[in-house]
């Protein structure tokens, strides 16, 4: 089978020769039917279509098509260019959309820390006796002479922060007021 090139070669020298009047063309014994269109002829077979004009609108025809092919290929590298584009923002919203995922966790594990140490913080002060009253005990000494101890008592409550203790010991007695600042 000819390509379609050698086809149109064929028709242009057929045309030159003088066959342009004629309705058909037989070619390596196929014959195909023509109509006039413009200021040429179009031969269709069964798979090729032949395109034949005269000499000068040849180098006009060619000159559009190498304009048209350089359009059409500009036309690819746009089209080209702007999927990369596309595929690079959708890799950018993918990506972020495992960062903002990612984000969703660590912010819920921070609230349940959050709530959790804020349970325990609540555990914590009614254990460790943030009550409004409470009894006061406790036992030391006292220096009576530069080398001479005796033991000291304490007996008190606390109401808030505020603390009323009686130290008493052998040969001692006394009150003792306090008040507690917080420090944390």
């Amino acid at each position: 089978m000819m390509k379609k090139t050698t086809w149109l070669v064929l028709a242009l020298l057929m045309m030159w020769m003088g066959v342009r009047a004629q309705n058909s063309i037989t070619i390596d014994g196929v014959t195909m039917e023509g109509r006039a269109s413009g200021a040429g002829w179009i031969f269709e077979g069964a798979q090729d279509t032949i395109l034949a004009f005269e000499k000068e609108d040849y180098s006009d025809v060619m000159e559009k098509i190498q304009k048209l092919r350089s359009e059409v290929k500009r036309l690819e590298d746009v089209v080209a260019a702007r999927e990369k584009y596309i595929a690079t923002v959708d890799d950018y919203r993918n990506e972020a959309e495992k960062l903002i995922g990612v984000q969703e966790q660590m912010i819920g594990k921070a609230d349940s820390l959050y709530t959790g140490y804020r349970s325990l913080y609540d555990d914590l002060k009614s254990v460790y006796g943030m009550s409004d009253i409470s009894l006061k005990v406790g036992t030391g000494a006292f220096r009576y002479r530069p080398d001479g101890w005796k033991p000291l008592f304490n007996l008190g409550v606390e109401y808030k922060q505020f603390q009323g203790s009686y130290l008493f010991g052998k040969n001692f007695n006394g009150i003792s007021l306090q008040y507690r600042i917080l420090s944390f």
